[in-house]
């Protein structure tokens, strides 16, 4: 495998991801039609994947690239809501 160029870029891309999810979940609890659908999306995708093509085959799993991205998303509207605060992330 190829090392990236810049592994913090990685770091930061993972660890949007994960507040973004934890965002959506957050939202789609108070009933946020699109955090439901973009959580479900991102379900969908990544349990036919794994599936259909396995583990091992880690170009296969580019369609997990929008959802992925639109968590992210969520994650940095989330920071952008709480203007940085993260103790006000926990409180939404």
């Amino acid at each position: 495998t190829t090392v990236w160029p810049q592994p913090w870029a990685g770091i930061v891309g993972l660890s949007l991801f994960g507040l973004g999810l934890a965002a959506a979940i957050r939202r789609s609890r108070r009933g946020a039609v699109t955090a439901i659908v973009a959580l479900i999306w991102f379900s969908a995708v990544a349990l036919l994947l794994t599936l259909t093509v396995g583990l091992d085959h880690p170009r296969a799993f580019l369609p997990l690239m929008p959802p992925i991205a639109l968590l992210a998303a969520y994650g940095i509207a989330a920071l952008v809501e709480a203007r940085g605060d993260l103790r006000e992330l926990g409180r939404r």
